[in-house]
């Protein structure tokens, strides 16, 4: 291996030389504090961090910054002693000056796991923040979206509370009436994310014994049930027609640019066939569908294989497509949603705020629940029993076609295609 620069950055430092020599063959929930500390140590500076800057002014600052914000002395040297351990290695490679003690000698004693950090005499004063990014994330790979909605149950907590939620703040009654003051001003589903993402706190530092008791009796709120909609088969073919018709190129992260008006039909397509969802159809490779058109593919939400097919006229769609790994690499996210909004707005057809690649799994799913009936959730690669019927057929597409019962008025049993509908033989 090349001799380490002082001048690389330190993310990279932390991938390529510490990781391989410290934590070799070491799990995700030793590995991710660091990443977690070298993130923080980051936002502290303000501008990319090289290994140059590894220097005790620097992780001086970062502690001062960090009690600025309130964490704890105990925190503060775990966060500390993870980027001084860094620091050591890179001046061992000759890339750093050599290290010093700095403040954290007189601060704690050296840190151990990060579960044994929250055992101090009053672990219930940490806060839920200080839990967040120490205990619970470190141990739980999460996407970036369940990231943001816990902070913001964690900061609306903190807003109600007129201070940093903390541990304390987990029991029954205080809890209780937080539910009951937000359900005041905020819809019932958004109550309801904002009680599931902080009990899952909750229990995970009862399972630790951080707090005295557990979760139970706490309130809930009625959610009104949302009918799933879907784009009926007239809506999706003025889709098609919009979308062959869209100006422009989409710009991918992995090949050469597209142009619109083969990019947006080979994706419609593809899944409104397969029924993908937005993550698995965006990641999907050619060499994934084999040329009867049956895709083989690893669902990244359950790890489940899964089969599922496309139709001869959607392999000659993506065919048309430059070739490449990846079918579909994903344009930004501002660029997908201006083309989606010039798609829909010549198709004369409503946005639908839930995204249109859902929309499109859940029009997938209904049109196939309406040809062959209890085989959506298979078709979906569903594993819970209902989800399907709960949340992505819309009644009003699979089950349109229901006949009605016989007419015992005025004896007129003809529906518009003169065929006679609810009549027992």
């Amino acid at each position: 291996m090349s001799r380490l620069s002082p001048y690389t950055p330190l993310l990279d430092f932390f991938e390529e030389w510490y990781r391989p020599r410290k934590l070799a063959r070491k799990s995700e929930s030793i590995v991710n504090p660091y990443r977690v500390s070298i993130r923080r140590f980051l936002r502290m500076m303000g501008r990319e961090v090289k290994v140059i800057h590894l220097n005790e002014p620097n992780l001086r600052r970062f502690g001062d910054v960090l009690d600025a914000e309130g964490y704890s002395a105990n925190t503060v040297a775990y966060y500390l002693h993870r980027i001084r351990s860094l620091w050591r290695l890179a001046a061992e490679l000759g890339a750093a000056p050599p290290v010093t003690r700095g403040r954290l000698a007189p601060r704690c004693q050296p840190i151990f796991h990060p579960a044994e950090v929250w055992r101090p005499e009053h672990a219930e004063a940490q806060t839920l923040r200080e839990f967040v990014f120490t205990v619970y994330l470190p141990e739980r790979s999460v996407c970036d979206g369940w990231q943001s909605r816990l902070l913001s149950a964690v900061d609306l907590f903190s807003q109600w509370a007129g201070r940093p939620a903390t541990l304390a703040d987990f029991n029954r009654d205080t809890f209780n009436r937080f539910l009951a003051d937000v359900a005041k001003h905020r819809e019932p589903r958004t109550v309801w994310n904002k009680r599931t993402s902080l009990t899952s706190l909750w229990i995970r530092a009862y399972e630790d014994d951080l707090v005295p008791e557990p979760p139970k009796r706490i309130r809930k709120d009625k959610v009104p049930r949302k009918i799933p909609t879907a784009w009926t088969l007239e809506e999706l073919r003025r889709i098609m027609e919009a979308a062959q018709e869209s100006p422009g190129i989409v710009i991918g992260a992995q090949r050469q640019p597209s142009l619109r008006c083969h990019y947006y039909p080979a994706l419609i397509r593809t899944g409104y066939d397969s029924g993908l969802r937005r993550g698995d159809l965006l990641a999907l490779r050619r060499d994934q569908i084999d040329d009867s058109g049956t895709i083989l593919v690893p669902l990244h939400k359950t790890g489940c294989d899964h089969i599922c097919r496309v139709r001869p006229s959607t392999l000659r769609a993506i065919d048309a497509l430059p070739a490449g790994g990846v079918i579909f690499p994903a344009p930004c996210h501002h660029e997908m949603k201006e083309a989606w909004e010039w798609i829909l707005t010549t198709a004369g057809i409503p946005r639908n705020r839930w995204g249109q690649l859902q929309q499109l799994r859940r029009t997938s799913a209904s049109h196939v629940e309406q040809r062959n009936p209890g085989s959506a959730g298979h078709h979906l690669g569903h594993l819970t029993p209902g989800l399907a019927e709960k949340s992505y057929i819309d009644p009003r597409v699979a089950r349109a076609d229901r006949p009605l019962p016989p007419d015992p008025f005025d004896g007129d049993d003809d529906d518009e295609d003169g065929q006679i509908l609810g009549v027992v033989a």
